[in-house]
């Protein structure tokens, strides 16, 4: 499988996790449809692709930094309704998660148009940014094409940094740790009324620490990169039939 590889390095980053409550948490690694939403509108693409994606990476340590936050609050007389949720909106000081010192590994394959637009746009940009408009992301070196070598079993499966699992796969590795329930697809509807993402369609991925484990049984989703003998994991992303465009 023919995938492009992008290395990048964040100083800081906060890839905000959905609902957390009292203090705003930050995902261990950018969830997919961040990943997803990056790659389209870098690309600067009107029309969704699917494809296939795989998270890979590090950070030095996490810290906490105070910010003024707009949250939902209960509905209050006198203060404006958001439509379609019945609460409103309130601004207040919050501790905000942050992680320090990131370093990042993805893998994409697509359609080969998408990602050479997105390559080349990628090189060209003032400013790359992932997560937060704010954070920033320096390329570590120029993204390449990589053939990707399917993973065959028996021998040893070797995970060299964080990265996301979907159930399927941890389950034959017999894996346990924690589960993320991830958004995919969101509210086309919800989202063109009130310009917020809510998510509809989820799966669930374990994110695992580097592992080195000795596997029996075939793995289809689940490639080696022969470059740096990592093993790989291509989640399918199906296209949800959003359209993106430049400033979206």
């Amino acid at each position: 499988m023919e995938a492009l590889k992008i290395r990048l390095y964040q100083p800081v980053a906060c890839y905000r996790k959905p609902l957390s409550f009292g203090v705003v948490e930050t995902f261990l690694l950018p969830p997919f449809s961040t990943v997803k939403g990056w790659v389209h509108y870098t690309a600067g693409v009107e029309k969704e692709y699917s494809m296939k994606v795989s998270i890979h990476g590090s950070f030095g340590t996490v810290g906490y930094q105070l910010q003024k936050f707009k949250k939902f609050d209960r509905k209050r007389e006198g203060q404006p309704e958001v439509p379609a949720f019945g609460k409103t909106l309130i601004s207040s000081p919050i501790y905000v998660q942050e992680l320090f010192d990131v370093n990042l590994t993805i893998y994409l394959s697509a359609d080969r148009e998408l990602l050479q637009k997105f390559r080349q746009n990628l090189l060209i940009k003032d400013f790359i940014s992932l997560g937060r408009r704010e954070d920033l992301a320096l390329l570590v070196e120029e993204p390449e094409f990589v053939e990707l070598e399917p993973f065959k079993a028996p021998r040893f499966l070797r995970i060299r940094e964080l990265t996301y699992l979907t159930r399927e796969t941890a389950k034959k590795l017999k894996l346990s740790g924690t589960y993320y329930r991830l958004g995919i697809c969101y509210d086309e509807d919800l989202k063109r009324l009130v310009g917020w993402r809510y998510f509809v369609n989820k799966r669930d991925f374990l994110l695992t620490n580097p592992i080195s484990r000795r596997v029996t049984q075939p793995l289809n989703s689940v490639y080696t990169d022969p470059e740096d003998g990592r093993e790989v994991e291509m989640v399918n992303l199906e296209a949800c039939g959003e359209t993106f465009s430049e400033g979206s």
